[in-house]
């Protein structure tokens, strides 16, 4: 298996490459994004097999307690609180392995790029991670974030951007991982999740529950256009995909945008959460959403007009953060 690319209270599904045996798959990119991890809290991280998205079957679990998960290869990188992160072995999906840890504050969000792992530490603002010898994960860099909790974390074009709840978005220089730099913030709304395509970044959170703001220049952060403002839920998760911006509204479910006009997003289409909806990811004709007690529930989105649930599948723990890869 090769891995493709993951508040406690906010967990991932991570895309992994699984290819039995008897399939003869090799190395090639069709073996790829045939499994989901999702992090249920509580309830681990579970590996989920989505060969066929309409019959999604659990693979294995992994116990512990799990706020998200990012993959490097046929690595892993899992963080949970108190229990730092730690570096998984996932090559084989039915028994994955934990490696190596490295101590945190309160780790909640992870993105992974190369042999660094970029962690949302909460009140221990934002951590660098070498993670280029698996057995023993180091810190390499800190950029303190007084009084700010840092739940998530996206990386992109040298810059590591946080959603920090009530206390906005936070956008850090770390062009050089041992000396990350704050850049600049926006904080007139809280923000959960944060996704950047170029020079936008896509912010959900508390109503509206979308905001679309340019960052090219991060000091001085400025909304382009938003989406969701005379609703009462919170804004859960958000992905970007060619034009389009797949939101999950907690309490409601998923909504499909068309963001072609950043300043002005349209509704295009609309399909109800199986349950408490607190983030989603796409990979092409689908969209996975992580629905609290009511486990995975897939959609179609290949008419982006008309998504409907393909599948759901229930798990143990409460399904609060999915990755399913690029």
């Amino acid at each position: 298996m090769r891995a493709v690319r993951t508040w406690i209270g906010r967990y991932s599904i991570l895309t992994l490459a699984f290819c039995p045996a008897a399939v003869g798959c090799g190395n090639g990119a069709e073996a790829q994004r045939e499994l989901v991890f999702v992090a249920a809290g509580t309830g681990g991280f579970h590996i989920v097999d989505v060969r066929d998205p309409t019959n999604p079957l659990l693979a294995s679990s992994l116990s512990g307690t799990g706020a998200d998960v990012h993959a490097i290869g046929s690595l892993a990188c899992a963080v949970g609180g108190s229990a730092g992160i730690r570096v998984v072995d996932v090559s084989d999906p039915a028994e994955p392995s934990v490696l190596g840890s490295c101590a945190m504050d309160f780790a909640m969000g992870v993105f992974a790029e190369g042999d660094r792992a970029y962690v949302a530490d909460g009140l221990g603002g934002l951590k660098i991670v070498d993670v280029s010898s698996p057995a023993a994960p180091v810190q390499v860099g800190h950029c303190p974030l007084p009084d700010v909790s840092a739940m998530e974390v996206f990386a992109s074009g040298g810059r590591a951007y946080l959603a920090g709840d009530y206390d906005g978005l936070r956008i850090v220089d770390v062009s050089d991982p041992a000396e990350p730099v704050e850049l600049g913030f926006e904080d007139s709304v809280p923000v959960l999740d944060v996704f950047v395509d170029g020079e936008r970044a896509y912010v959900a959170g508390h109503p509206p529950c979308l905001r679309i703001l340019d960052v090219s220049d991060p000091a001085h952060a400025s909304e382009v256009g938003q989406f969701g403002a005379g609703k009462t839920s919170a804004g859960r998760g958000v992905e970007v995909r060619g034009g389009h911006a797949f939101l999950a509204i907690q309490g409601e479910g998923l909504y499909v945008l068309d963001v072609s006009d950043p300043a002005d997003p349209q509704e295009l289409g609309f399909c109800e959460g199986a349950g408490e909806v607190y983030d989603l990811d796409v990979r092409g004709d689908y969209a996975y959403l992580a629905c609290w007690d009511d486990g995975l529930q897939v959609v179609d989105v290949s008419d982006p007009a008309d998504p409907q649930t393909a599948a759901t599948l229930a798990l143990e723990g409460r399904a609060l953060r999915v990755f399913a890869g690029d």
